[in-house]
C-alpha cells in the first residue's frame, strides 16, 4: 500500500478511528464501495475495488495489463536499479499471462500458476533492450538453456571433480516423499569425517550417482547444440586430464579442427640504470610532489556551516551572556535561544522547514494537519500518552502565522513558486570573501564549492525572491550577531542563484516562523 498510494501508519491509523467513529467495521475492505468516508485510504480502498472489479468482469490478461498501465509499474521498474533487467522481468510475467490465456485458462488462479511457472524459466530475466549481435555473452549452462548463438566456445577445460552425493529424495507413485541424507564434517586433512548416515547408504549413494551422471549428460548435449555455425571446445594439452568436456574427446581427436593458440612471447624485463645518486634525487623529487598534492585547491561546505565565517566577517563577535553593553531582554533571548537548540535539538528545525514545505505546495488543511503530526511522530518528538505529539498544536501555529505574512501571500500568488531548492555552485575564493565581507586568507584553497538548499524560491512581477526560514523560537527578536549569520547566508544563496540562472535576486528575505516576521535584507 505505501509503495502504489504513498500511505503510511498514522494515515492508517486516522483512518481506522475514522472508521470506528462512523460504525464501519471493514473498515480495510476492497470488496465494497466506499461513500461514507473520502480520505486517502479510502481513495486508494476505490483503487483496489476497481482492480478486484476487473478480476471478476475481464480476462486474467487483460485485468492484469490495466493494473500494470494504471499504477505505472513498467515506468517505475525501468527506472529504478537494474531497470531494463526488471521492465523485461515485467514483460516476460504479463506474457506469460498472456500465453495462459490464449490457452484457455484466462482466470486469476491461472494467472498466478502461469506466474509461478514463468519464474522458474531463465528467460524470465531478459533485459528490456533485445539482445545486441556484436557482442559476447559469458553464462553458464543453465543460463544458456534455450538459447543460440553463431559461434559457442565451451572454455574452462579444468576440473571434472563433482563431490559424492550426500542427499536422495524417493518420490512415490501416490506423490508421498521420503528422504536420505548423509551428515559429514570438513576436516583439515583427508576426506570429510561421516557423523551419521543410513544403513544402505551406498546402495542410495550409487543411485542418486546415476542420476547425476544423467543431469551432466544433459547439460552436456545442452552445451553442444547452442551453436548455429561453429562449435569451439577447449582442451588441455593431456587428453586425459579431468575436463567437464572430456566425454567430446573421443570424436573431437578424430573429426574436429585443431585451432592452435601461439603463446605470447614475455616482455623483456627492463633493466635499471640509474645510479644511487639518480634514485635519491628522484626520491626527493617525488616528496616535493607529494606536498604538493597535499594542499587544498578546493573546499567543499554546506552554507550552513559557514554561518561562523559570515559572523567573523561582519565584525560582530558572539556577545557575552551578561555584562555592561548587554540589554537585560538581548540577554534573555540569548539565553533563550541555546536553552530550545539544547532541548530540541536539530530535530525541531528539520521538522519545522518540512511542514512549510508541505504547506506552500498547497494542501487542504485536514491534510496539513496529518502532514505536520506524521513529522513529528517521525521526528520522534514527545508525545502525550495516548501517543499525539506535544508540540502538534505549536506547529500548526507556526505555520498559520507564517501564512498570514505577507511574503507568504506574494509567493502563492506568484508566476513561478519553488520549495526546498537544492544546489551547489563553484566560486574563486576571493569572490567568496568579498561575498561574506572577509579578506581572502592567504592558505586559502583556489575554489570554493558552496552546496545548500534554498527554502523558498518565487518569481512575480518584480523578480526573483529567495525566503529562508529561520525557526528560532525567539523569532525575529535575535542577537544582531546571530542576525548577521543570517543575512550572510541568505546573500550567498543570492550568489548562487544569479550564478546558476544568470538572472537577479531582486528581494532577500528572512522568515521568522516563530512570530511570522519577514525581514528583506
Amino acid at each position: 500500500v505505501g509503495l502504489f498510494f504513498g500511505l503510511d501508519y498514522e494515515v492508517l491509523t486516522t483512518h481506522g478511528e475514522a472508521c470506528t467513529a462512523a460504525g464501519i467495521r471493514d473498515g480495510l475492505s476492497f470488496t465494497r464501495s466506499w461513500d461514507e468516508l473520502h480520505s486517502p485510504v479510502s481513495n486508494a480502498l476505490v483503487a483496489l475495488h476497481r482492480y478486484w472489479s476487473w478480476t471478476r468482469e475481464l480476462p486474467a490478461d487483460i485485468a492484469v495489463a490495466h493494473m500494470v498501465d494504471e499504477l505505472g509499474l513498467l515506468p517505475f521498474a525501468a527506472s529504478g536499479e537494474l531497470g531494463e533487467t526488471r521492465a523485461g522481468a515485467l514483460l516476460f510475467a504479463l506474457d506469460a499471462i498472456r500465453a495462459a490465456a490464449l490457452s484457455g485458462d484466462a482466470s486469476i488462479a491461472g494467472a498466478i500458476s502461469a506466474l509461478d511457472a514463468a519464474l522458474e524459466e531463465d528467460e524470465s530475466e531478459a533485459p528490456l533492450e533485445p539482445g545486441r549481435g556484436d557482442v559476447v555473452r559469458v553464462m553458464n549452462l543453465h543460463k544458456a538453456k534455450g538459447l543460440e548463438a553463431p559461434v559457442v566456445i565451451l572454455a574452462h577445460p579444468f576440473g571434472d571433480w563433482s563431490p559424492p552425493p550426500t542427499v536422495r529424495i524417493v518420490r512415490g507413485e501416490a506423490g508421498d516423499a521420503q528422504g536420505y541424507v548423509q551428515v559429514s564434517e570438513k576436516r583439515a586433512f583427508g576426506g570429510p569425517a561421516i557423523i551419521a548416515q543410513p544403513p544402505d547408504w551406498d546402495a542410495h549413494a550409487a543411485i542418486e550417482a546415476k542420476f547425476t551422471h544423467a543431469e551432466d549428460q544433459r547439460l552436456l548435449y545442452v552445451a553442444a547444440t547452442r551453436a548455429a555455425s561453429e562449435l569451439v571446445i577447449g582442451t588441455l594439452e593431456k587428453p586425459a586430464s579431468p575436463s567437464p568436456w572430456r566425454s567430446f574427446h573421443g570424436w573431437l581427436f578424430e573429426n574436429g579442427t585443431r585451432i592452435d593458440i601461439p603463446e605470447a612471447d614475455l616482455p623483456a624485463r627492463i633493466a635499471l640504470e640509474r645510479s644511487a645518486v639518480q634514485i635519491g634525487d628522484a626520491v626527493v623529487r617525488a616528496d616535493v610532489a607529494r606536498q604538493r598534492l597535499r594542499q587544498p585547491t578546493y573546499r567543499a561546505a554546506a552554507v550552513t556551516s559557514r554561518k561562523a565565517e559570515i559572523a567573523v566577517a561582519a565584525g560582530s563577535p558572539l556577545p557575552a551572556l551578561s555584562g555592561p553593553g548587554v540589554p537585560s531582554d538581548l540577554e534573555q533571548v540569548e539565553r533563550d535561544v541555546v536553552s530550545d537548540r539544547r532541548v530540541r535539538g536539530t530535530e525541531w528545525g528539520s521538522v519545522v522547514h518540512d511542514a512549510l514545505e508541505a504547506a506552500a505546495r498547497g494542501p487542504a488543511d485536514d491534510m496539513l494537519h496529518r502532514i505536520a503530526r506524521g513529522l513529528l511522530v517521525a521526528a520522534e518528538r514527545p508525545t502525550d500518552g495516548d501517543g499525539e505529539p506535544l508540540e502538534l498544536g505549536e506547529l500548526l501555529d507556526m505555520i498559520a502565522a507564517v501564512q498570514r505574512s505577507d511574503i507568504w501571500l506574494r509567493a502563492l500568488n506568484a508566476d513561478v513558486r519553488l520549495v526546498e531548492v537544492p544546489f551547489g555552485v563553484r566560486v574563486d575564493a576571493a569572490v567568496y570573501a568579498q561575498m561574506i565581507g572577509a579578506t581572502p586568507r592567504a592558505d586559502a584553497p583556489a575554489t570554493e564549492i558552496i552546496d545548500g538548499r534554498m527554502d523558498l524560491v518565487f518569481k512575480d512581477a518584480s523578480g526573483w525572491t529567495i525566503v529562508d526560514y529561520k525557526s528560532d523560537p525567539a523569532g525575529s527578536r535575535i542577537p544582531a550577531d546571530l542576525l548577521e549569520r543570517y543575512r550572510g547566508q541568505v546573500r550567498l544563496y543570492a550568489q548562487a542563484w544569479r550564478q546558476l540562472t544568470g538572472e537577479e535576486v531582486v528581494e532577500r528575505v528572512l522568515l521568522f516562523t516563530a512570530d511570522g516576521v519577514a525581514e528583506s535584507c
